[in-house]
């Protein structure tokens, strides 16, 4: 196969010639034409004379694999591999990576020369910067022609499956199981008060209380006390992000949708170890593109730490009011609507929506990032100044945008570049703890 150099080499000679007969300059031309002549019988000797790399020369093993990791992390890489032919040609092993996957330490390229160890080592680390499928590989032998005009490569190993996934901040403390051991776990309350299973305490008679509660042996005629119990706190939640191209706003890696889907990975988390309440995800950009209802489950929550791992933006315009509308139609239970967005859209006809999706006993919280806030002060001054107008002004729309969901009655939280988590974590907490945020 021809190289860069060479096709480069051939055109620039060939270009010399055609000059050189415009111009009818005899030293020019043969000068052209000897180099041309050159080149095509090196590339034709190379090609009748040279010996292919076999399919069978090479033998690769993996000793590290990493079928999945989190954003941002670091992981060693090693490969062996065992030229059967005893290395007699000089061949370079190349582990190809894709440009989301950066190396931190070694080299993913090993050169075999001959007379050396026909088993060669290729190890270096790499690390995650950006979510999605970043396969390792493959690995490819490459043996450079005469004077680099030419080369011969063949594949030896196939790529391997990486799946990029948001690093999840919930604690591990909290193992998963049953979630009703206890009436506080992980600092947020399972239980209520409530009709329920566990006896909790005796209280005055009202007037809205089941007659079958009352506590007989320990009422008078003048003062009927009922028995009150715990009750199991099952809550919906629905995390909504916003997949417009606003939402690429940010350094890479560290965009507010790559930070949106790191706080969804965050709330899940909690839900997961719980194991009682459901969690749900939508992504909407010009309509619904994807929807899980809000379950719960192993398959049911890695079905969910995937597609957070490859939500992209697409094309269209994120509306908040459809979006709630859209959620009245698939929600049959009282659900806790998380939204994450740049509210970089009008809002439209919120009121109405938000009246509708209230008036079904859902809840709305919205988490906004502050895309001014999503990149790191330029060094420069110039810049700084002219980037700090551009965050005032973006800021003042923001402003704009929340002061009418405050309004509403909406909680609303803004992020960063420092990320959504801890706001998120904060708003389930309340949500568990007294059955709503804000």
């Amino acid at each position: 196969m021809i190289a860069r150099r060479g096709r480069a080499a051939l055109l620039a000679s060939a270009g010399a010639t055609l000059l050189a007969l415009l111009t009818l300059n005899l030293v020019v031309l043969f000068v052209a034409v000897g180099a041309f002549a050159f080149l095509g019988a090196t590339l034709v000797g190379y090609e009748l004379l040279r010996r292919p790399l076999a399919a069978g020369r090479f033998r690769v093993a993996v000793e590290e694999s990493y079928p999945r990791l989190p954003l941002g992390s670091e992981a060693p890489v090693r490969l062996t591999v065992v030229d059967r032919d005893g290395g007699r040609d000089p061949v370079a092993i190349v582990d190809t990576l894709p440009h989301a996957v950066v190396v931190t330490e070694g080299s993913p390229v090993a050169e075999v020369d001959p007379g050396l160890p026909v088993a060669r080592a290729l190890a270096y680390r790499f690390r995650a910067d950006e979510r999605g499928r970043q396969p390792l590989g493959p690995t490819i032998a490459f043996a450079p022609g005469p004077l680099g005009l030419a080369f011969d490569e063949l594949e030896i190993a196939p790529a391997r499956p990486l799946l990029v996934t948001a690093a999840s901040l919930a604690p591990r403390s909290v193992p998963n199981g049953i979630g009703l051991y206890t009436r506080v776990r992980g600092r947020l309350a399972l239980r209520h008060r409530g009709y329920g299973s566990e006896f909790r305490s005796l209280r005055a008679y009202e007037l809205s209380d089941d007659i079958r509660h009352v506590a007989w042996r320990r009422s008078t005629p003048e003062n009927l006390f009922v028995r009150e119990f715990e009750q199991e706190g099952r809550q919906d939640y629905l995390v909504a992000i916003d997949v417009s191209p606003s939402m690429a706003a940010g350094e890479r890696g560290r965009t507010a949708l790559d930070e949106a889907c790191e706080a969804a990975a965050v709330i899940a988390g909690f839900v997961e170890r719980s194991a009682e309440d459901r969690i749900g995800l939508v992504t909407y950009a010009d309509g619904v593109h994807q929807y899980f209802r809000p379950a719960r489950g192993s398959l049911h929550f890695r079905r969910l730490a995937e597609n957070l791992a490859l939500v992209a933006t697409r094309p269209g315009r994120f509306d908040l009011a459809a979006l709630l509308d859209a959620a009245v139609l698939r929600l049959r239970v009282h659900t806790h609507l998380f939204v994450f967005s740049t509210l970089s859209e009008p809002l439209g006809d919120f009121h109405g929506a938000h009246a509708r999706f209230v008036g079904r006993g859902h809840h709305l919280y919205l988490f906004a990032a502050e895309v001014a806030g999503l990149y790191r002060p330029p060094a420069d001054a110039d810049a700084a100044r002219l980037t700090g107008w551009a965050g005032g002004v973006e800021s003042e729309r923001l402003e704009r945008r929340l002061a009418l969901l405050a309004a509403e009655g909406v909680p609303t939280y803004r992020f960063d570049r420092r990320g959504a988590a801890i706001k998120v974590v904060a708003a389930y907490g309340q949500v568990r703890a007294w059955g709503r945020a804000g």
